[in-house]
């Protein structure tokens, strides 16, 4: 496995390993894995694609090593700049893995807490939802890259 895919396939593991203590324990170290693996996986991918986004992305994981609850708007504005690169690529995947981007970043928006449809008492939770569509898209995203698939 190549350096860039064995860097990117660690990232994503952070993310799982990162929303498992977070949503559990929930402990400070394990917010700060949960936030900066994700802003990294972003910045990743923006590396291997756009040089303003994996630019502003890096921005935004020193900001979140800094001040950890800018979390929010790094991943909203990481993950917009992304999928804006992978639209702009044309190919299929790469359209699909931004769509997937960008739908998260919605679901994020509207049920994060205190979001306008958080909804803690709910069976259905939106910030699960908001998982299943990242982890999609970095799935998606990293096959189009490192699989040779397109």
């Amino acid at each position: 496995m190549a350096a860039p895919a064995a860097g990117y396939c660690g990232l994503v593991a952070a993310n799982g390993l990162g929303g498992i203590a977070f949503h559990g324990p929930g402990d400070r170290a394990s917010h700060w894995l949960h936030d900066t693996a994700l802003v990294g996986t972003l910045a990743a991918m923006g590396i291997e694609r756009v040089g303003l986004a994996s630019g502003l992305t890096g921005a935004a994981a020193v900001a979140i090593a800094v001040h950890p609850d800018a979390t929010n708007a790094a991943s909203l504005v990481g993950g917009l700049l992304v999928a804006g690169g992978e639209v702009r690529r044309r190919r299929r995947s790469s359209v699909r893995s931004g769509a997937l981007l960008v739908a998260a970043a919605a679901v994020n928006a509207l049920t994060r807490s205190g979001g306008p449809c958080c909804r803690p008492d709910s069976r259905f939770q939106g910030h699960a939802l908001w998982h299943v569509l990242t982890a999609s898209a970095m799935a998606d995203w990293g096959r189009a890259s490192f699989g040779g698939r397109s």
